[in-house]
């Protein structure tokens, strides 16, 4: 049983609390010390301090007030806390009434929570669902500070120390952390990945680099100026994973916009390189295809077996195969050409003593195409034809030379070709000429003329071995040939003859007419003249003379009428 100091009964006690409340409108005051050795319990709220109202309205729960009826503690109550709260407004600090303290327990009036203040305003909240707010009466996260510069420093007590922040799994597990400060310096290390999240970005100032490796090996920045990529070890790598898909290098394309310049193509395997976006060499299964003009400052070196090919079909190659060096074109026609004004196209090759001479030269300067033996000109095209130095030989298993007319359409052939060994000459090959012949002159005058007819013409003397003609045998002209040999003389000879009946024992021969000349030509052909006659029908003396281009038969007997065989023979 409770009892107070006075040796009165708790229940007596309450009895005159009631009926003293009830008097005063429900409040009751008393001026000297209550001492309670049990419950103490009231129909409404109880205040411990001063007898005057509260300020803020009437109290319930406990109230424990202090000068000029401040609030220094509650218990309970729905006035300003939550139902089963504790709430403390002020403690003395240093003298000045400025922290205070409120706990509220889950109740009908709200969810739980816990605040401290600072001068009466909220410092630290932690709310019902674990959530701490610093600065922040309603906190969203698990630590939430609000503040005009908020701010949460870490310091170690010693030099040799880490400041940390590590994040774990639902075990406790640490998975990331990020450290600084203390032996790590001003630098901040991240042990685990980094992501940002899709709309943000990563913003790095000026001349700050984001370095990579254990010796900053890797870095990235931008100097205020220009950005840059810079590997320090080994080699620098930059891959695409993706299926099928490129790696572009692109940069401005000189009307404000970005170009490609580099392409890795991952679906044909493909490096290309631009200009202004437009692709210029692109590499192939069997090389590099290069689409415009190469210009080259220095050499292009190619090994064995490699080929520099051009045309969309490989129409050109050029390789040395390991041997020889070989050019070759496999489409249409294979020009070589030197455009410089005057200036030649030269093939040369060893001149048989280690150095090198001009085997082919198309002269720029004279028009000739010539050909050359060890660096000496043999042959040299002309404006007339060739030209050539030495002996020309044709050597082959039908060795000719065919010559054709472009006014005429004539065709003539030297051929060695019989396989006897026979060389034929012939003119007019295909009967298209008016007349022709086959003429063989000396210093512009024709010595002899062979015509088709089968007839020969010489202008001049005609010295030879011996001579003999050969025709088809007239009785025999399939199986058999008639051959005569020539009369030869010490001298050369004109010589007519014929037969002439005398009239009165004479007769007169005109030479010009007999040897079917034109009158005169006997004249101016013949000297030293000697004539021979002889009596074919008798025996009467004949003989001749001659004189100019007229030969005269006289006989013995004048009445003699026989017929003389005469010989005229001219020098």
């Amino acid at each position: 049983m409770t009892t107070f100091n006075n040796g009165e009964s708790l229940s007596s006690v309450r009895t005159k609390i009631n009926e003293a409340i009830d008097k005063v409108d429900g409040n009751s005051a008393f001026d000297n010390d209550i001492d309670v050795n049990g419950n103490l319990a009231t129909a409404d709220g109880a205040i411990l301090g001063t007898t005057d109202a509260l300020t803020g309205g009437t109290a319930d729960g406990l109230n424990v007030v202090g000068a000029n009826n401040g609030l220094l503690a509650k218990f309970g109550g729905n006035r300003t806390v939550y139902d089963r709260a504790l709430q403390l407004n002020e403690f003395v600090v240093g003298g000045t009434n400025n922290a205070g303290f409120q706990f509220n327990a889950e109740g009908t009036g709200g969810n739980a929570e816990m605040r401290f203040a600072i001068a009466g305003t909220d410092a630290v909240t932690i709310s019902n669902d674990n959530y701490v707010g610093i600065g922040q009466t309603s906190p969203g996260s698990e630590l939430h500070i609000k503040g005009s510069t908020p701010q949460v420093r870490l310091q170690p007590t010693g030099d040799t120390q880490n400041n940390r922040i590590e994040f774990c799994n639902a075990a406790g597990v640490i998975q990331s952390r990020i450290m600084s400060g203390g032996s790590n310096g001003d630098q901040i290390q991240l042990d685990g990945n980094v992501e940002v999240l899709a709309g943000h970005n990563l913003s790095l100032p000026d001349n700050v680099e984001l370095r990579f490796g254990d010796s900053d090996d890797l870095t990235i920045k931008h100097n205020a100026t220009n950005g840059s990529i810079t590997n320090k070890t080994n080699n620098l790598y930059l891959a695409n994973t993706a299926n099928d898909k490129d790696i572009y290098l692109q940069t401005d394309n000189g009307s404000g916009g970005v170009t490609n310049y580099f392409a890795a193509d991952g679906s044909s395997g493909e490096a290309k390189m631009y200009y202004y976006g437009s692709a210029k060499v692109t590499t192939q299964s069997y090389g590099a295809h290069i689409s415009g003009t190469l210009n080259v400052t220095g050499n292009i070196t190619l090994g064995d077996n490699d080929e520099l090919r051009f045309g969309d079909s490989n129409d050109l190659i050029i390789e040395h195969n390991a041997s020889n060096g070989d050019i070759r074109n496999n489409t249409n026609d294979l020009l070589i050409r030197n455009l410089a004004d005057d200036r030649d196209v030269i093939i040369q090759s060893d001149d048989g003593s280690g150095g090198t001479a001009d085997y082919f030269r198309a002269d720029g300067s004279s028009g000739e195409a010539q050909m050359f033996y060890y660096g000496s000109e043999k042959l040299n095209t002309t404006s007339g034809g060739v030209a050539i130095s030495g002996t020309a030989s044709i050597v082959s298993t039908s060795p000719k030379l065919q010559f054709t007319d472009t006014n005429t359409g004539v065709d003539h052939v030297i051929n060695a070709d019989s396989g006897v060994g026979n060389m034929q000459i012939s003119a007019d090959i295909n009967s298209e000429g008016s007349d022709p012949k086959l003429l063989l002159k000396v210093a512009g005058t024709t010595g002899i003329t062979v015509r088709d007819t089968g007839n020969v013409d010489i202008s001049g003397a005609l010295s030879k071995g011996s001579g003999s003609f050969k025709i088809d045998h007239p009785l025999k002209p399939t199986s058999h040939h008639l051959v005569h040999s020539f009369v030869e003389a010490p001298q050369a000879d004109n010589i007519y003859r014929g037969k002439v009946s005398l009239v009165a024992g004479a007769a007169t021969v005109n030479l010009d007419e007999a040897g079917r000349m034109t009158e005169g030509t006997f004249v101016a052909l013949n000297g030293n003249i000697q004539c021979f006659t002889s009596n074919e029908d008798g025996w009467t003396a004949v003989r001749g003379s001659v004189s100019g281009n007229t030969l005269t038969v006289e006989a013995q007997d004048a009445s003699c009428t026989d017929t003389v065989s005469w010989l005229v023979i001219g020098e």
